[in-house]
């Protein structure tokens, strides 16, 4: 709004960028993360129908943007579940 009102304020505007390049897409990206709307549905089928899923594919191919900006702002909004994310590191039980 600002800068509509004083156009000289674009030179130092900061505007949000939707471009990521390799970081990962995390759930405050949401609004950033699309063209993925099938594949998200179909996990969010897949978590409520089966107790574990595994997401699989190749470094870099999108599999953590998925879940953080895809699947788990679409599990919150259905206020079923209640959603906790961890990394497990090197004591997976211990941290679990």
């Amino acid at each position: 709004m600002l800068v509509r009102a004083w156009p000289a304020l674009m030179e130092r505007a900061i505007l949000p960028c939707p471009y990521q390049g390799l970081s990962t897409f995390l759930e405050k990206d949401a609004r950033f993360f699309f063209g993925r709307n099938r594949l998200i549905e179909r996990l969010s089928q897949t978590v409520k129908t089966q107790s574990f899923t595994a997401v699989v594919g190749p470094s870099g191919s999108g599999k953590s943007s998925i879940i953080f900006a895809g699947l788990l702002p679409k599990i919150r909004l259905s206020r079923e579940w209640a959603v906790e994310s961890f990394r497990p590191g090197a004591f997976p039980f211990r941290n679990l």
